[in-house]
């Protein structure tokens, strides 16, 4: 009775870990789709980070350019209002707020971008963390399923030697 037992733990023994191997490998290779998938997503940020970093240097450049015209025209309209009193500082003072609110403007949205581009990269390292973790697991859990084979081929082989060995035990 004894060898039967033991025979039977050994059955199942192999088949839990030829289970295990076989749910190993199935969840090893959604893994590899999943890694696959956010290697793209991760190629595709980093594609969409490039064009907001370069949205963005191109923003500040518009707006240095904008600042440095704007700081040479503020002197202009001081002529005016020499030459024309009453019409010339009305034309400086209009054309002095527009520059000022536009400039105001452009700095707020050069702002927003630089936060935008800020999150991006945030986001974008901590996709590459995600995708390291999800890479370190996969690879442990490969070698679990080799574990898991191992064993499956022990456990197996083992049944089938104390099977063929106590077979002659039990027909006495």
């Amino acid at each position: 009775m004894k060898k039967r037992i033991i025979l039977l733990i050994t059955i199942l023994l192999a088949a839990i870990s030829i289970a295990g191997y076989l749910f190993l490998t199935k969840e090893i290779i959604l893994g590899h789709l999943k890694i696959a998938d956010g290697q793209k997503q991760l190629a595709d940020g980093e594609q969409t980070l490039e064009r907001g970093e370069a949205k963005l240097a191109s923003g500040n450049k518009r707006l240095s350019r904008a600042k440095n015209s704007y700081s040479k025209f503020k002197t202009v309209p001081f002529y005016a209002v020499a030459a024309l009193p009453v019409a010339g500082q009305i034309i400086a003072l209009t054309g002095d707020k527009i520059a000022g609110q536009k400039i105001a403007e452009g700095n707020r949205l050069v702002a927003q971008g630089a936060n935008k581009v800020k999150a991006g990269e945030d986001r974008l390292a901590e996709g590459k963390l995600q995708l390291a973790q999800g890479t370190d697991k996969l690879a442990l859990a490969n070698k679990i399923r080799i574990a898991c084979g191992i064993t499956a081929i022990f456990f197996s082989l083992l049944s089938f030697a104390l099977g063929f060995y106590w077979r002659r035990s039990w027909r006495k």
